[in-house]
């Protein structure tokens, strides 16, 4: 039990990380989205956004300083965050002063949503309410139910897509031919994206209806469809080990460590795949982006 709750508190931190990346990368408001959602589900999470000044002048849990308790947390969960984004372990990682204050910053932002009291305002409502008043209320919601499935489906939605976006950003970012210095391990790195991409992909034109979507695997060439890449990729990833979760993407660690460090290959990555990738292979990358449309 001990081990299942923190394996649910860590798998929190990591949907809390995406959320806040996707508010980053759209340039909105963490709060505002989580109003949205609250009103995509019918669930009520607040009556708009806090106070900031309150924040920075209040005392107590609701103010704008961290106790070293959640300074430690802010800190452990950033260097933990910044190691999956490498691919390497948190002890492999420092953060930056940058990094430090921005994780501060958010981790106040967070603060009055988790400690807000505005859960006690409806009932303090219908104390106030006269018995007539609480029925007519009640009427009033009878139509509610459908509405609020189709804000959910569409929550949901809105959720898929975001994944499928900063999912594509990943692809983009690490196109071997768009990097300086790009060895096979590189290669076998935007396999594991392009896979994602795929299955993400696949997943949600099962889901939701894609309208006039464009295709997020647009100007993505599929690795394993050329000649030398795939070539390249069939004899790299032998002696890999596969995701149990997620079929075709390929561990990039061993018990020794990460095959990660800093962007490049680390001291125990295999001799093979920290090889450069060959001008010819990157050409062929450079062929398919400009017969895509």
């Amino acid at each position: 039990m001990e081990n299942s709750s923190i394996e649910k508190i860590s798998a929190y931190n990591r949907v809390c990380e995406k959320f806040i990346q996707a508010c980053q990368e759209s340039k909105l408001e963490p709060v505002d989205c989580l109003l949205a959602i609250g009103r995509f589900l019918n669930v009520p999470i607040g009556t708009g956004k806090p106070n900031s000044s309150a924040n920075l002048t209040g005392s107590g849990p609701a103010s704008g300083q961290l106790t070293k308790a959640e300074m430690d947390r802010v800190k452990k969960e950033a260097r933990e965050s910044k190691a999956r984004r490498l691919g390497l372990s948190p002890s492999e990682v420092n953060l930056t002063p940058k990094e430090i204050s921005d994780a501060k910053a958010e981790a106040r932002r967070k603060r009055p949503l988790q400690g807000s009291p505005t859960p006690s305002t409806p009932s303090q409502k219908v104390g106030a309410l006269s018995k007539g008043e609480v029925n007519l209320d009640n009427s009033r919601k009878v139509d509610k139910p459908d509405r609020r499935v189709e804000s959910m489906k569409t929550g949901l939605r809105a959720t898929a897509l975001t994944k499928l976006k900063s999912c594509r950003n990943m692809c983009l970012l690490a196109l071997p031919n768009k990097l300086e210095d790009p060895r096979l391990i590189h290669l076998v790195a935007y396999s594991n994206h392009f896979n994602r991409l795929s299955h993400q992909w696949k997943a949600f034109q099962e889901s939701y209806e894609t309208h006039s979507m464009q295709n997020p695997l647009r100007e993505l060439p599929d690795p394993w469809k050329l000649p030398l890449s795939g070539f390249l990729l069939t004899e790299a990833t032998k002696g890999l080990k596969i995701q149990p979760d997620s079929p075709g993407t390929f561990i990039l660690q061993s018990d020794q460590g990460s095959f990660w460090f800093r962007d490049l290959p680390s001291k125990v990555c295999p001799a093979e795949l920290s090889e450069p990738l060959s001008k010819e292979a990157l050409h062929e990358f450079v062929g398919a982006l400009g017969n895509s449309n």
